[in-house]
């Protein structure tokens, strides 16, 4: 562990002072209001730009999109750039957050595979660091006396338009006739899985994405133990400590679940679809790799449900063990080593901090620290 340091007074965090979250921060003090004069003479000072999506897009003043924000102070600009990541990345994002395209400075990785992956593939060699999320410090389990399963699906860009692409148009697929629809509606309202969830008292929460949320009116359930989650009233990290199960097509949330030990159900039934409209498979396969069973109709759907239920939600063995190779950190300790490795770029431009050439191989791993070798 590193030694004590000196508080630091100089980070400061941008939001917007209408959104709902500005409440949740304004306490710890240097919060600056998106768009302010402050918030623009500070970002032009900066010496490190730090966020969970792509920084210039999400933190530079209103009016600038991140071309013309380069464009017009590029060349003032010497702040080093910190990717947090907002989940594990398993699919293949290299064209939208390649180091070609993004030029992080530092990139935060929690899985042995998806550092190697940012590293090679991505082409940030030892710049993508595997030190853990800083949010898995705040996933502990909390057990509920009625065990609760937690639904939450991803979206499909083809037939529902993102809201913040509004001008690309309609989606090219109806929502109501799609096989999205089909087969979430279908499960919903299965008659097994509604009788199982009342005779073995559990409950099902179903949290859509909010791209999907428009639709919801369409579904209907097949047990009042079934809800529907409320964004402004529920968190989505606490639904995911208070689930006893996790049932998700492709939503990279699935790696928080696994990192609390909690047992997970696979229904890609669109896998093509969604790898070849949506994203580009990367190098995780929920088959080879994933941290639960993997299903393609409502019916195996449900038979896993209800076995997971019988087993009074445990981890099956095999899926323990990838979730002990996946993960270089458990237990801890992540906001401590996402600090030093920022604090450990020191104070150098990002120009300075550029390799000179193109990124080689990967240094030899280093052995496993004692102290998590067999986590759970």
């Amino acid at each position: 562990m590193s030694t004590p340091r000196a508080p630091c007074t100089s980070w400061y965090y941008v939001i917007d002072a209408a959104g709902p979250d500005h409440a949740k921060v304004a306490p710890f003090g240097n919060v600056l209001k998106l768009g302010s004069f402050k918030h623009r003479v500070y970002l032009l000072h900066a010496t490190k730009l730090i966020g969970s999506y792509d920084s210039e897009s999400y933190l530079v003043p209103e009016g600038y999109k991140k071309a013309l924000f380069l464009h017009r102070f590029g060349e003032l600009v010497r702040y080093q750039r910190v990717f947090l990541q907002h989940g594990v990345t398993y699919n293949d994002v290299t064209s939208g957050a390649g180091q070609r395209v993004a030029s992080y400075d530092l990139l935060v990785t929690a899985g042995r595979q998806e550092r190697d992956f940012m590293a090679l593939e991505a082409g940030y060699g030892d710049r993508a660091q595997p030190v853990g999320f800083p949010r898995f410090d705040a996933l502990q389990r909390e057990r509920r006396d009625k065990p609760r399963i937690l639904l939450m699906p991803t979206w499909r860009q083809w037939i529902v338009t993102a809201s913040y692409k509004k001008s690309a148009g309609p989606a090219r697929t109806s929502f109501t006739q799609s096989e999205y629809y089909r087969f979430y509606k279908a499960l919903l309202s299965d008659p097994r899985l509604g009788r199982a969830l009342d005779h073995f008292g559990v409950d099902l929460e179903f949290f859509p994405h909010y791209e999907i949320r428009p639709y919801l009116h369409t579904f209907q359930f097949s047990s009042p133990s079934i809800q529907v989650a409320d964004p402004h009233t529920r968190n989505v990290q606490q639904a995911m400590k208070e689930c006893s199960l996790m049932v998700t097509d492709y939503s990279s949330v699935f790696f928080d679940v696994a990192y609390m030990g909690i047992p997970l159900v696979y229904v890609p039934f669109d896998e093509e679809d969604f790898y070849g409209r949506h994203y580009k498979r990367g190098y995780f396969d929920l088959a080879e790799d994933g941290f639960g069973p993997v299903c393609r109709t409502v019916d195996q759907a449900v038979d896993e449900i209800i076995a997971a239920i019988a087993r009074d939600f445990t981890v099956q063995p095999e899926h323990r063990a990838r979730v002990e190779e996946f993960f270089v950190h458990r237990g801890g300790g992540n906001c401590e080593r996402v600090f030093d490795a920022i604090d450990a770029l020191g104070t150098a431009s990002a120009a300075e901090l550029a390799p000179p050439g193109p990124v080689g191989a990967l240094p030899a791993p280093r052995p496993a620290d004692p102290e998590w070798v067999g986590a759970a």
